[in-house]
């Protein structure tokens, strides 16, 4: 049996979720099966496709997008490693400061 070799630990939530692919590509509704700090683990329709990254929008009181990039995907499920923090949509990109 593989050992996990996750770094952080993993909450199970199947809860319906949406795949922004970018362009004009419209999104796909998806299910979570679980999420951790760093990444999730989604279920996809059948024959969906995913670029090598994508917007992860979650759903609940307030609406939140994880920018991820995809580590692997079968047929039907996909690992999504999260490349940003949480942010709301509208909310403004944080700019690191730049010393002169």
């Amino acid at each position: 049996m593989a050992r996990d070799q996750r770094h952080s630990r993993r909450t199970r939530l199947d809860r319906r979720c949406w795949v922004d692919t970018g362009g004009n590509r419209p999104r796909h509704e998806c299910l979570i099966e679980n999420v951790s700090e760093t990444g999730a683990r989604i279920t996809l329709p059948a024959g969906a496709t995913l670029p090598e990254t994508v917007d992860l929008h979650l759903t609940g009181v307030v609406a939140v997008i994880r920018k991820s990039e995809v580590v692997w995907q079968t047929a039907t499920e996909a690992g999504l490693h999260f490349l940003d923090r949480p942010r709301m949509p509208g909310s403004p990109r944080l700019v690191p400061q730049v010393t002169v």
